[in-house]
């Protein structure tokens, strides 16, 4: 088959310009997709299993998708409630830039009025060049690469970026079951200006420590609703003049700091 039009699913983007290969066999349609697009996106490589189609119903679906495209389309994508994926993933197309290559597996009964309580969703996506507007405050990430994968009430992100042009290393982990042992937690670890501290919206370190901080810094959200900031700072090749402690150093002596907040 080549150049069909393919509606996968209820409320979402039908595929466009789509050609491949197709069997049934067994009481299932196997579908291998060469090339798709819908929405901005293109889609190779994908397959779509129909399976029970001899049996009583619901039968199911089973759809593999590799996509890829820009961030904003993806996120756009991604977006639709029909996918019921949390709105904590979901950042504002317009904030975004970069490429996204994401593979997207579904599984769900063939019904007229599906659930999102009936769809699996599970995907893993690669970014580069990855960039996101006021990703701290009022401090933007660019030039990131990274590793997404969703799946089992899990997110996880692990990569590099910018953070106003300082390089770092991110993770990210959120939990989205009833009985997680936290919801959220954030990890950090790079060098930055002491002046980026208060632009990404925390209390400023200034006047009392002045330059380029090499920093560990974890948040963890409890799922109470409670937050941790555990935060290892390397302060050797900045300035600390603390009067009130009577304790100064310069640049190049050593020195350490710790912090946690609750």
């Amino acid at each position: 088959y080549r150049g069909m039009m393919v509606r996968y699913m209820p409320h979402m983007p039908e595929s466009q310009g789509v050609s491949g290969k197709a069997r049934y066999e067994g009481g299932a349609m196997h579908f291998d997709v060469a090339s798709g697009s819908a929405v901005g996106l293109k889609t190779a490589g994908a397959t779509i299993d129909l399976t029970g189609l001899d049996g009583p119903p619901p039968q199911h679906a089973a759809i593999r998708m590799p996509i890829t495209g820009s961030a904003q389309d993806v996120i756009r994508f991604l977006a639709r409630p029909k996918l019921g994926l949390p709105k904590e993933m979901l950042y504002d197309y317009r904030r975004l830039g970069g490429d996204v290559s994401v593979d997207v597996s579904l599984g769900f009964p063939l019904l007229n009025e599906l659930t999102v309580a009936e769809l699996d969703l599970k995907a893993e996506a690669s970014l580069s060049r990855f960039s996101l507007k006021h990703a701290l405050g009022e401090v933007d990430l660019s030039d990131a690469t990274a590793r997404i994968k969703y799946g089992s009430s899990e997110l996880s992100v692990s990569g590099t970026g910018k953070l106003d042009g300082n390089v770092v290393e991110i993770g990210w982990r959120e939990l989205f079951g009833a009985k997680a042992p936290f919801r959220r937690r954030y990890d950090l670890k790079g060098t930055i200006p002491t002046a980026l501290v208060a632009k990404a919206g925390f209390p400023s370190p200034e006047p009392y420590l002045s330059g380029p901080v090499g920093t560990t810094l974890s948040y963890q959200l409890a799922t109470n609703g409670t937050g941790e900031v555990v935060g290892r700072f390397d302060i050797k090749a900045a300035k600390a003049d603390v009067a009130p402690l009577d304790w100064s150093k310069q640049p190049g002596t050593e020195g350490q700091l710790q912090m946690t907040m609750k």
